[in-house]
């Protein structure tokens, strides 16, 4: 049962960063990237680069 609910969140978890990578890809210049990302981090997701991933 925990395998299940573990492969649901990352499934779920894998969506979200693909709909917030999805946003940003559609930025037109920097300051609209900026703008995004701002509003992702304010949104409570986080964005790729606020969590750490970027390593």
């Amino acid at each position: 049962m925990l395998r299940l609910h573990n492969a649901v969140a990352n499934g779920i978890e894998e969506r979200v960063r693909e709909e917030q990578d999805a946003d940003l890809a559609e930025a037109t210049d920097r300051y609209d990237l900026e703008f995004r990302m701002r509003k992702q981090d304010r949104s409570g997701g986080g964005s790729y680069w606020s969590n750490g991933n970027n390593r």
